[in-house]
């Protein structure tokens, strides 16, 4: 939270039975990246889903948009009232505009940039969800399948590294990405590290180097050259197949040892 009005109360307690409704935005839009989709929830769906509880608990919101790092990225501020007068601004989220998308023109570009950042800092805003992600975004892979596949790309990357290839095995992400090893701790990078680490936390999973290997090659992919270049969609749907992969390795390891 930024700022406030004196009390926030109300505004918490119509809040905290808004979350208690449980509403959860249904996942009606689908994104690809490479040959890998996931199913999300758009901007329209969220405010359809959580405006009849917003209306029975007094409750509203309104949403800034503004152009901030020399106009490398769009800034969503979320203001959430209650119709007794109580107020609270939310701190800026902010979202980076792909201009190097070649498909629309910069207006476009930070137009997609706003209604992902105004998705996202809405469902922050209010602790809430969509629905689950849905199942059968990776391929069923067999435990020799999860060996050999990690096998596969020790081999790949050794053989590259013997030509001198720049994209190499390493021991952190730098290296995978296809940089030098060395760490650049911009607060982009870093946020989005601890995102990584958050995940596999959650997941009660310790990060390794097929895992690194994995992401970089989504990065490669979609011909980024680092996790920072990535838009933050681009990111999340990346993260959110890394999760699915750990979680697909685990249970076909987990059968294998039965």
């Amino acid at each position: 939270m930024r700022k406030s009005s004196d009390s926030v109360k109300e505004l918490l307690a119509a809040l905290v039975s808004l979350q208690a409704g449980d509403p959860r935005p249904k996942n009606t839009e689908k994104a690809r990246l490479r040959q890998y989709s996931y199913d999300y929830s758009p901007l329209s769906e969220i405010i359809a889903a959580v405006r009849p509880l917003m209306k029975e608990n007094g409750l509203g919101f309104s949403q800034e948009a503004e152009l901030v790092d020399e106009g490398r990225c769009i800034a969503i501020t979320t203001t959430l009232f209650h119709r007794s007068g109580e107020w609270m601004e939310l701190a800026p989220m902010k979202i980076p505009v792909d201009y190097g998308n070649k498909t629309v023109n910069a207006a476009q570009a930070a137009g997609i940039a706003i209604t992902y950042g105004r998705r996202y800092a809405l469902t922050a805003a209010l602790g809430i969800s969509s629905e689950d992600d849905t199942d059968g975004r990776l391929p069923e892979r067999s435990g020799e399948e999860i060996r050999e596949g990690r096998a596969d790309r020790a081999t790949r990357k050794q053989g590259e590294n013997e030509r001198g290839d720049n994209f190499s095995p390493g021991k952190n992400l730098s290296r995978v990405e296809g940089g030098s090893g060395e760490f650049t701790a911009s607060l982009l990078r870093v946020k989005r590290l601890a995102g990584l680490e958050q995940m596999a936390r959650k997941n009660s999973h310790e990060l390794n180097q097929d895992d690194y290997n994995f992401l970089g090659e989504e990065i490669r992919g979609l011909q980024r050259k680092s996790l920072e270049e990535l838009t933050e969609e681009e990111f999340q749907g990346a993260l959110k197949l890394l999760e699915q992969k750990i979680k697909r390795d685990r249970t076909v390891l987990l059968k294998g040892a039965r």
